[in-house]
């Protein structure tokens, strides 16, 4: 009988003042490496801002990331670990037709 342990997840971070393309390696290829179910992100285009947080202009300081390119990245630097999103905005999203070649009639 093998032994069954719960399924345990954690966030990537692509937003906020940690959020970077080395952070997000750092804990995918952590979470792929100690055995880690999933990894999952949100993606995010309004964001809360309060005080010290924010420019001039009332926009956050910090990166967002792209929920779809961030997994395609990350996907390229594990191996077991599997990637989902929790919230994708579809009007921010190019259609897949646009990403395949030939389903224009040009190609």
């Amino acid at each position: 009988m093998t032994a069954r342990f719960p399924a345990v997840s954690v966030g990537l971070p692509i937003v906020g003042p940690h959020a970077g393309p080395a952070a997000i390696e750092q804990v995918a290829v952590a979470a792929d490496r100690l055995g880690f179910r999933s990894a999952s992100l949100a993606e995010r285009i309004l964001l809360p801002v309060h005080g010290e947080a924010q420019m001039a202009y009332g926009l956050p300081d910090w990166p967002s990331y792209d929920a779809l390119d961030t997994l395609a990245w990350v996907a390229a630097r594990t191996e077991r670990l599997r990637l989902r999103t929790d919230v994708v905005i579809p009007l921010f999203q190019q259609p897949v037709g646009d990403l395949t070649l030939g389903t224009d009639g040009a190609g």
